[in-house]
């Protein structure tokens, strides 16, 4: 087209014969770029009226539609719709939706903060007041010098072409539009073209204010009313009304397909669309008109199903309003329109079925590491515990070390087990953190304490500089422990020579947080900025070779950048190859006053003279052995049963208390911990004894039902002489 410009052209030819003989042809050509543009905006058209429909109960959507949809029509960068808003002393605007175009962290949160409920433009006396003021388009190629620009914030992208479109209603501007940046800039020619889809839109956000701010002009309603009867037309919903008086319903043509009928096969009454509803929708369909129509419900939507032609059954989702009242106030007819949600309500259910299916497989995976658990902490109960026992009585030095080699490797299994637990429950979210005060210094220096005679036998030095000024906080303490533990435990594993170095401070501290930094440095092998990258995720290990000759499973990272993560803490690490490494964590803990240390652990107490009488219900015999040598140990009087129908019979109605204590095991044959303990409450009513459990079982549901059944306290496998001892302190205080 004439300077440069793109046209749609449509040729018809047709052949006919010369009198030579030969064939020529002969064909018209016609300009339809009118005709393409207008079929290309109705289409525009009917899909934004589609999405009205859709987002009907969410403006927001629909508005955010509109101004991505207008942005990519003109090809443009940047856009906002707002609403036109008259408080009493003056007129400004609100965006429904805007292109976020935040250029620094101020309007980055400013965007944040006021994007759902709308940002306000309060200057009018700029461009887009003109088009408020006016109610008129204003299009611009050089929106900085227009007479009525009012320039942009240092900082703002350029903008180079503005275009602004009026919402009118009647006579009243409503809204606008504003687009920014458009390729090629803005003209009149182009504002002609889309003028109908302008309008469009400014009738269907008029419906939108109109129906949520419950305008009560009644001649107003009903024209909007005929407005919407109008932006349905255009979409693929099927319409219909039904006039009550009459118990007349009109089906249009597209409510009859949904359901493979033409128009002319189906009965317009009430009766037809009832015969094809489905039987378990009939009673629930029927309260749902019933409650509209006696005001009980100020919207209807019916969600129900209708018998297709050929015997499937469609979802269809039902939206009406009362269209007409008689005099009295009372509905006398009702439009509304049928939306096929078949597809949705397949994706529906293939999403509950997919998540009914992870569920599953959560809880048989839960199922799993619990039993894990309990088959090993059972036997591991027994090792753990008669070394302890073992390690009270006289040995001889090299007794003394074999005991200590067997003891470290068992807890070593029982620290392989805890990580792979720990990691289920932090990916399953189940994971608490305690809030207890400790003092920051002593679990430091206990943990330095452990690690040096490893460090001495290599070699290689350890040291701790404290530069705290304060020392108790409150926290996970047996978290923070165990994070510091797994860092100095591969700080040990991979220096060979040199040394090791906590180093502990304070960085900043306000309302009343301390910026706790803990640093382990070492002089080992090193780590590559490859392996960085990747060094906290579960299971890693910088090679292969780091697993044959160092050992360990690769989830002691891992698990400690979750827990400090959980902490709102960070991790980093410094390291180059061969010139060793440093792990540094951050953590905000608040200050705890300055008194007693609460986290010394109690000495062990002779409870001969103690009023206890415990009953243990375990059904593992080296288990059962265990805690009769450790209780023999503490002399507590006890007696020893192996499964829950055993205690059950003597803790009777007429023996309730026999008993102050039972130590419950909960998994056993004949009866478990659970049922025992429930038949012991219900037997016993006043009175009864307390009940603790001890089960290898150490996930949070465990605690939590054993917690919600009565039972008190928790004692996990493997059970410790030290463990047994605290606990039986805390009850018999």
């Amino acid at each position: 087209g004439l300077k440069g410009t793109k046209r749609w052209m449509e040729t018809y030819a047709s052949p006919y014969v010369l009198e030579n003989g030969k064939i020529a042809h002969i064909a018209i050509t016609n300009d339809i770029t009118e005709l393409k543009n207008k079929r290309d905006l109705d289409k525009i058209i009917s899909k934004i009226r589609e999405k009205f429909i859709e987002y009907n109960k969410a403006p927001k959507s629909f508005y955010e539609y509109i101004n991505d949809k207008m942005i990519e029509c003109f090809n443009a960068e940047y856009g906002f719709v707002a609403e036109v808003i008259k408080d009493e002393d003056k007129t400004y605007l609100k965006t429904y939706a805007i292109t976020n175009i935040a250029w620094n962290e101020e309007t980055k949160k400013i965007y944040e903060d006021y994007n759902e409920d709308g940002l306000i433009f309060e200057n009018l006396d700029s461009l887009f007041g003109e088009v408020v003021k006016t109610g008129k388009i204003l299009h611009t190629n050089h929106p900085q010098e227009h007479h009525k620009s009012c320039g942009i914030p240092k900082g703002h992208p350029p903008l180079n072409s503005f275009m602004g479109i009026p919402l009118v209603q009647g006579d009243k501007v409503i809204g606008m539009i504003g687009i920014a940046n458009r390729q090629g800039g803005f003209s009149q020619d182009l504002v002609d073209q889309y003028e109908p889809l302008f309008r469009s839109i400014s009738e269907l956000v008029g419906l939108f204010q109109l129906n949520y701010l419950n305008i009560e002009n009644e001649k107003k309603l009903k024209e909007l009313n005929r407005y919407l009867d109008f932006a349905l037309e255009g979409s693929n919903l099927g319409v219909w009304e039904w006039n009550i008086p009459e118990n007349i319903v009109r089906y249009d043509k597209r409510w009859a397909a949904m359901i493979g009928f033409k128009p002319e096969e189906i009965e317009h009454s009430f009766e037809f669309w009832q015969s094809r509803l489905h039987p378990e929708d009939t009673d629930r369909t029927a309260k749902i008109i019933n409650d509209y129509l006696e005001g009980k419900t100020k919207q209807f939507v019916n969600p129900h199903r209708l018998k297709h032609s050929d015997g499937h059954w469609v979802y269809i989702l039902a939206l009406a309003k009362f269209s007409d009242l008689d005099s009295d106030g009372k509905p006398t007819r009702i439009t509304g329109t049928h939306m096929d949600i078949t597809e949705q309500k397949i994706q529906e259910q293939e999403l509950i079925e997919a998540r009914n299916k992870a569920l599953l497989a959560e809880k048989a995976k839960t199922l799993f590491l619990a039993n894990m658990s309990h088959e090993i902490r059972t036997p591991m109960n027994g090792v753990i515990g008669m070394l302890d026992l073992l390690l009270e009585t006289s040995l001889d030095s090299e007794q003394e070390d074999m005991v200590n080699t067997i003891q470290y490797c068992g807890e070593s299994l029982m620290t392989i087990l805890n990580d792979i637990l720990d990691l289920t429950k932090i990916e399953s979210g189940k994971l608490q953190l305690e809030h207890i005060e400790f003092n920051m210094t002593k679990i430091a220096t206990d943990i330095i304490s452990l690690f040096a005679p490893e460090c001495t036998k290599k070699g290689i030095t350890l040291k701790i500089r404290n530069a705290l000024d304060h020392h108790l906080f409150m926290g996970d303490m047996n978290r923070i422990k165990q994070i510091i533990s797994n860092l100095l435990s591969n700080a040990v594993k991979f220096t060979k020579e040199g040394g090791i170095e906590v180093i502990i401070s304070a960085n900043a501290k306000s309302n009343n947080i301390a910026e706790i930094e803990i640093m382990v440095r070492d002089s080992g092998i090193g780590i590559s900025s490859d392996v960085q990258k990747k060094l906290f995720k579960d299971f890693m290990q910088a090679d292969e070779s780091t697993t044959r000759e160092y050992g360990g499973t690769g989830l002691g990272l891992s698990i400690s950048k979750r827990l400090i993560k959980l902490m709102k803490g960070k991790i980093e690490v410094f390291s180059e190859i061969g010139s060793g490494s440093d792990f540094v964590i951050t953590l905000p803990l608040p200050m705890a006053r300055k008194g007693d240390d609460k986290n010394e652990p109690l000495p062990i107490k002779d409870f001969k003279d103690s009023s206890l009488k415990i009953l243990v219900v375990e059904d593992n015999a080296i288990n059962c052995k265990l805690i009769h040598a450790m209780m023999d140990k503490l002399n507590i009087n006890h007696d020893i049963v192996n499964d829950g129908l055993e205690a059950v019979k003597l803790i009777g109605i007429d023996n309730p208390n026999r008993y102050t204590l039972v130590f419950m095991d909960l998994q056993m044959p004949v009866m478990d911990g659970y049922e025992a303990t429930s038949k012991i409450f219900d037997n016993c009513l006043l009175n009864c004894p307390k009940i603790v459990p001890i089960t290898a079982n150490v996930f949070d549901e465990d605690r939590v039902k054993c917690k919600n059944m009565g039972m008190v306290d928790f004692l996990p496998k493997p059970i410790t002489i030290r463990s047994l001892n605290e606990l039986l302190q805390r009850i018999d205080d």
